[in-house]
């Protein structure tokens, strides 16, 4: 117990080593270790009802949240390579005890909820829960829209497994939820667009072998077979790129037909909403070389370049590749965001309208909700420090000051 308390003192001191504070999550994440721990931040919270910011029933929900849920610990995050991040990354933004109590219990995945902080730094939990008697709005899904060469075009949300079309010998299969192409009897290339709408996700695969993701309001256009020395698709939105290896066939993307990626690696992810301030391209994997209409860049791994409408460029060495990412993995991930950041992810994800009432306080927001909740439940992680929402005609939500 000693050494647990000492781990502790050094935590909340903000003088814990990594391997102090990976020590602590190990033994956290231990059968014997979840009972001790929580011991001693009870505890600590009989002691400490006069610190700033101090709620005795958000905490003692959540600790009881996680003696009593019934649910399996959640597997912890990769203990070798990111547990210690988020400890001390938690430990620095977010209110001293509340924060790092929530450290705690995101780790056993007892609660999920996400932390607000306002511009008097306070920070509050608040649980994940329905919102009784409100209107609801249920979460995006898989699927697009196809449109063949000819303009036909065909609806994919519900698809089954076949082919569903056939364009010049070229084979367009749906297995799996997924687009596929079959290009091995191709008498000549057309042009195909995968579209997906608000509230739709895809994945397909593309002639070469390639595979890519479209989160919401997102477009791909690309060649039913790949001839000649490249390899070149256009996109709209946000799109996750895995690159198939193709021998004296470089591989472009073009986007919103401004910026161009010459792809030297593999895995990579594009933000090019138009609604956003800048293209955001984040390379996870390989090598890129990006071409704006005055510059050239080259791009490694962890790095994002952002494109901004003026033409400036800002390059970030060491981006946050998991929260890139997110909403290919299925998670809304708010780390750092502001109000309006927010609300367009979930503008786009449930299909919603978004008005803003007067006044709205300056809002920034931490932490994670699973994109597979229901918009009441991700908008009552969201409630508190100065907000209310409300759900109108199913498809508008109002943001308003509390």
């Amino acid at each position: 117990m000693e050494r647990i308390q000492y781990l502790w003192q050094q935590f909340i001191a903000k003088k814990a080593s990594d391997a102090e504070v990976d020590e602590l999550l190990k033994h956290i994440a231990s059968d014997e270790g979840r009972e001790q721990h929580l011991a001693y931040l009870e505890e600590l919270a009989e002691k400490t009802e006069e610190m700033p910011g101090y709620d005795r029933q958000s905490w003692q929900y959540l600790v009881d949240a996680a003696l009593h849920s019934s649910k399996k610990r959640a597997r912890i995050l990769e203990m070798e390579d990111t547990a210690a991040k988020p400890a001390h990354h938690i430990n620095f933004q977010y209110y001293r005890w509340l924060g790092y109590v929530a450290v705690f219990l995101l780790f056993f995945g007892a609660v999920k909820y996400i932390w607000i902080s306002n511009k008097d730094k306070k920070v509050k939990e608040v649980a994940v829960r329905t919102i009784p008697g409100q209107s609801d709005v249920s979460p995006g899904m898989s699927g697009a829209v196809l449109t063949l060469a000819d303009g036909t075009t065909v609806v994919l949300d519900s698809m089954g497994n076949g082919v569903i079309a056939n364009q010049n010998g070229t084979k367009v299969v749906m297995k799996d939820g997924m687009v596929l192409y079959d290009a091995k009897d191709a008498a000549q290339v057309s042009y195909n667009t995968i579209s997906t709408p608000n509230g739709r996700q895809f994945q397909l695969v593309l002639p070469d072998g390639s595979k890519v993701w479209l989160n919401a309001a997102s477009s791909i256009r690309y060649p039913t077979a790949f001839t000649g020395k490249e390899r070149k698709v256009e996109v709209t939105g946000e799109t996750y790129f895995e690159v198939a290896r193709y021998s004296g066939m470089v591989f472009k993307v073009s986007i919103n037909r401004e910026t161009e990626i010459e792809v030297l690696g593999t895995s990579f992810n594009i933000n090019a909403y138009s609604e956003e301030s800048s293209i955001n391209t984040t390379l996870l994997e390989g090598s890129l070389k990006i071409n704006t209409k005055n510059q050239t860049k080259m791009l490694t791994p962890r790095q994002q370049l952002q494109v901004y409408k003026t033409g400036e460029l800002n390059l970030t060495k060491n981006s946050d590749l998991q929260q890139v990412i997110a909403w290919k993995n299925g998670v809304f991930n708010f780390q750092d965001m502001k109000l309006e950041e927010v609300m367009r992810q979930i503008s786009r994800w449930y299909n919603v309208e978004i008005v803003y009432g007067k006044n709205i306080p300056a809002i920034e927001f931490f932490g994670e909700m699973g994109r597979d909740l229901q918009l009441s439940q991700v908008l009552k992680g969201l409630e508190g420090m100065g907000l209310t929402f409300e759900i109108k005609n199913g498809n508008r939500l109002l943001v308003m000051p509390d």
